[in-house]
């Protein structure tokens, strides 16, 4: 697990069939598709945030790979968001 690791959205969809993608730069700079652990996790970073796409998050995540590189993110908690620099 990477804890306290900070991400930023890249997509976001209610739409769970495309899915929510972002980045963490410290594990990949590329975007890659995020999984909650709970509604309740999910509810807090994308409903209880205003400007979502002007936060970034700071989490705890398990990482999936598929040859050696990051295919899904599953965040397991939620820390705290903080503004991204400009």
């Amino acid at each position: 697990m990477h804890k306290q690791v900070v991400l930023y959205w890249t997509q976001t969809r209610s739409d769970n069939r495309k899915g929510y993608k972002g980045i963490i730069e410290s594990i990949s700079d590329k975007e890659v598709k995020i999984l909650f652990d709970s509604d309740e996790i999910q509810y807090e970073m994308i409903h209880g945030e205003d400007q979502i796409y002007e936060k970034a998050y700071v989490v705890d995540v398990y990482v999936e790979t598929i040859k050696d590189k990051p295919a899904v993110y599953k965040i397991k908690k939620f820390h705290e968001s903080i503004d991204l620099p400009e």
